[in-house]
Parts: structure tokens; sequence; C-alpha cells
């Protein structure tokens, strides 16, 4: 689920399931994962017994481990996917608001801060209709985007809490 939502990224679903500068390897991603918190979506599987449940959507969220605004005290999420056949329906909506419930009456942020790329502009709506803004552009994906051909800016998005 995690590769098909970052997929369009890199153009790769067999790598890690992000290589920019925070998640290089498997190993890397389970390192920083190990330090965060995850949420998920489920919903009834039709096919299955009753009580049988497929996961849909996940977040995970935690301490911001990037300088994404300095000393700023500050969460983050990421990775956040939902499946293909299941977007549309506000589970991201729902899955994000539970993060940001956790980050801020949990962990006591007073922000939270998430890394967007441009080119994901089936995101940033979403993003901004929920108040986020940008508050830092700190340079280019490792790899151009697979249909323009052209760099990627990669955003610091932020919400106060």
């Amino acid at each position: 689920m995690v590769n098909d939502a970052y997929a369009v990224e890199i153009g790769n679903t067999g790598v890690a399931f992000k290589t920019t500068d925070r998640f290089v390897s498997l190993d890397e991603c389970r390192e920083t994962l190990q330090t965060m918190t995850a949420f998920g979506a489920f919903t009834a599987d039709k096919d299955q017994d009753q009580g049988s449940q497929r996961l849909v959507g996940v977040i995970f969220c935690g301490p911001n481990q990037e300088a994404g605004v300095e000393g700023e005290n500050a969460g983050t999420y990421g990775p956040f996917a939902v499946l293909p056949s299941m977007r549309g329906l506000r589970i991201g909506s729902v899955l994000m608001d539970a993060a940001e419930k956790y980050l801020r009456e949990e962990c006591h942020y007073d922000s939270v801060c998430i890394t967007v790329i441009d080119v994901r502009t089936d995101l940033i709506p979403m993003y901004e209709a929920k108040g986020y803004v940008i508050r830092r552009t700190y340079g280019t994906f490792p790899h151009p985007d697979r249909l323009s051909g052209r760099k990627i800016v990669v955003h610091t998005y932020a919400k106060d809490l």
C-alpha cells in the first residue's frame, strides 16, 4: 500500500518506499518507523469471515526528525497511504485528523510539519484545505518527474496545532 502511494514520486514500486534523504534503505525505514506511532483504517472484507478486516489506510506520526522549521516544537507524519480503490472516501482526512490529535494531545507538539513534493497535485489541495501552508522550500527530489522530466521541488508544509 505504501509503495503504491509513493510510486508516483519515483516511478518504481520496487524501491524501499521512498528514496529521499530521509528514507534511503529498508533498514533505515524500519529504524525511523520504530520511533513513530501508526494509525490504521480498516474495513470488513465481504469475501472473508464476518469478523475479518482489511487495512485500507495507514499513517505514521511522531517526532519531526528533519529540520522542517528550525526551533519549532513540531511533530510530523509520513508515510501516509490509502489503497487506491479506497481513495476519495475521506479515509485520508480521518487518518490525518487522528495523527494531528495524537501529536497535539499526547505528544504536546505546537505544530506539525510534513514533506510534500510539488508534483503531488492530488494531495496538496487536501493539505491546504486542512490549513497547511508552505513554511520552507528546501531543494529538489533526487529523481526527476517521470512524466515531465523536470526537477521536483520539495516543500515543508506546516500547520499550527
